[in-house]
């Protein structure tokens, strides 16, 4: 179970609230799911750029705007 220290409110269409409830475990809060559904899965950039390979310049660029993309952080309002 996850502590927060600071709560927003948001406001979700009634399909989206039904669709978190339909995903939502029973003793699950709805920020649980919603932190599931965002979480960040690393991925290899070689796997999703496979055709690219042996383009070493191209990879070296890729990696180094998803580390420039990791540095930045969301607002949240």
């Amino acid at each position: 179970m996850h502590t927060y220290t600071m709560v927003k409110v948001i406001s979700l269409s009634n399909t989206a609230y039904e669709t978190l409830s339909k995903i939502k475990g029973e003793k699950e809060s709805f920020s649980e799911v919603i932190l599931k559904l965002t979480r960040k899965k690393k991925e290899n950039i070689i796997n999703i750029f496979g055709c690219a390979k042996e383009d070493k310049e191209f990879i070296y660029g890729l990696k180094k705007a998803y580390k420039e993309r990791d540095k930045e952080r969301l607002r949240v309002y």
